[in-house]
């Protein structure tokens, strides 16, 4: 049998190592022994050579257990070597180690290596390895916690980049949290300590502000995992908006709501932090406006009135005219329309109890009094004229 010269020359079995005890070993046995003491030192020795990266990295080839593999590239296979051999390899650059048979990794996952990495690998035999040890890893971090000092970067070969943050039930909390040398200044709640207690309850979401020492100012906005209802603690801005504490709810309409549970307003002002033109609808529904109502349409089922101290204006555009319809938008019955002269027309069969003051005539005559009514007249004063129909 000849001279081993590498550890994959032996064999675990005593009797399958040489030399046999029937080979002749004449001057011989020197070599043997001189061979052996190089493999036995060679296992915690470093290689004479480095390994250039490829998608086969032969780890069986190197004269001793460490040994350094320069370049970047895909490494699908380690080579074959006897069970049970040991490698430490030192990486100088971004390899990609490919998760299989060949090469068994932790959690199934790709490895990338980076300048300096250190990984240990145990031959199983048949072309396997198993990556059983990190010494250095510049790459991760360990499993139970640590600090970035660079950016990350999340980039799956294959599926969505996720980052999953799961609480503990109870009182605990998913927290992203911004800080400034070290000092907190926003939070990001992705599930508070609020008990699950059903139907969509609990771990609802927010996003909470800090002061310059680090401490809680408030709640900027929270948003209810059962009813989606979003709640701000100052008004929101939007570009030419302005909007009052309160909610947007509804799924097939927008309903602009109070912010009180009852006795709360809404206002509607065109200029912001002024109440000219202000638009205001209170608890009972009732519309106040500073302004006057502009359009083509109509108000129907509503009151309009003037307060003891304002004149009530309704106007209508050059030309046009004003309709009172006491039976809805669409019925003329009993409509009263006065043009854009100030001729009043009445579609009515009975005039009960109208009256008209103060009708001039030309030449400087005025009727002071015109009643329409359907009794008697009593005594008639003077300027008064009265027809009974």
């Amino acid at each position: 049998m000849p001279v081993p010269s590498s550890m994959k020359d032996l064999s675990t079995l005593a009797a399958s190592n040489s030399p046999a005890g029937s080979d002749a070993i004449g001057n011989s046995l020197d070599d043997y022994l001189r061979s052996g003491f190089a493999i036995t030192r060679s296992t915690n020795a470093v290689s004479s050579a480095s390994i250039v990266a490829g998608s086969t990295v032969d780890l069986g080839s190197s004269d001793g257990e460490a040994v350094t593999v320069t370049g970047s590239a895909t490494i699908t296979s380690l080579g074959t070597v006897i069970p049970g051999l040991k490698r430490e390899v030192t990486f100088t650059g971004a390899c990609t180690l490919t998760n299989s048979t060949s090469i068994v990794l932790p959690r199934g996952a790709n490895y990338i290596t980076s300048a300096g990495d250190i990984l240990q690998f145990r031959s199983l035999g048949s072309g396997n390895w198993a990556l059983v040890g990190v010494t250095k890893d510049t790459g991760a971090l360990p499993l139970t916690g640590g600090t970035i000092t660079g950016a990350m970067n999340v980039s799956p070969t294959s599926g969505s980049p996720t980052v999953s943050l799961n609480k503990v039930a109870g009182s605990n909390q998913n927290l992203v949290v911004g800080t400034t040398a070290g000092v907190t200044r926003w939070a990001l709640v992705l599930g508070d300590a609020t008990t699950e207690s059903g139907s969509n309850a609990g771990s609802n979401a927010s996003l909470v502000r800090y002061t310059d020492a680090g401490a809680p100012i408030d709640t900027v906005a929270s948003f209810n995992r059962a009813t989606g209802v979003i709640s701000t603690s100052q008004p929101p801005s939007l570009p030419g908006v302005n909007l009052s504490s309160g909610s947007f709810t509804g799924t097939t309409a927008t309903v602009l709501q109070s912010s009180a549970a009852s006795g709360g307003s809404i206002n509607l002002r065109p200029n912001v932090g002024s109440s000219t033109g202000q638009l205001s609808i209170d608890a009972s529904g009732n519309v106040t406006t500073s302004g006057n109502y502009v359009g083509s349409g109509s108000i129907t089922g509503v009151t309009v009135f003037a307060s003891s101290t304002t004149s009530l204006v309704l106007a209508a555009a050059s030309g046009g005219q004003i309709l009172l319809r006491p039976n809805g938008t669409g019925s003329t019955s009993g409509q009263a329309v006065m043009d854009s002269n100030g001729n009043v027309t009445l579609n009515a069969a009975n005039f009960a109890g109208l009256s008209v003051h103060h009708i001039d005539f030309q030449g400087g005559k005025r009727l002071s009094t015109l009643i329409l009514q359907t009794t008697a007249p009593g005594a008639i004063a003077d300027g008064q004229f009265v027809m009974v129909y």
